[in-house]
């Protein structure tokens, strides 16, 4: 396998992982997605071979990203989305057990 395509390979499930410990509304987690693969693409045409540990070093693990993006969210947004979700689950587990 090339450089180039184990590179891409191993960028959408960096992309993936990232977007799964977001816990926020879609389309906050779309936006970061977006900010995130420029920055690695950025980061990328200064460093045309760098490996995946350099892209963890300079823009962090998916922890990391999730982590310092979430305690910068406003406190009440975060609360309101998570109380969506729960409520949302709650629901679509009463339908399964009726079902």
């Amino acid at each position: 396998m090339n450089h180039e395509h184990y590179l891409q390979s191993w960028l959408k499930k960096y992309y993936r992982r990232t977007n799964r410990l977001l816990k926020c509304p879609q389309k906050t987690r779309l936006r970061l997605i977006e900010e995130l693969q420029n920055s690695v693409d950025e980061f990328l045409e200064e460093h045309p071979n760098a490996a995946p540990s350099d892209i963890v070093q300079h823009l962090g693990t998916p922890e990391q990203i999730a982590h310092d993006y979430l305690s910068s969210l406003d406190e009440r947004q975060l609360h309101a989305h998570v109380s969506r979700t729960k409520t949302i689950r709650r629901v679509l587990a009463a339908a399964a057990i009726v079902v």
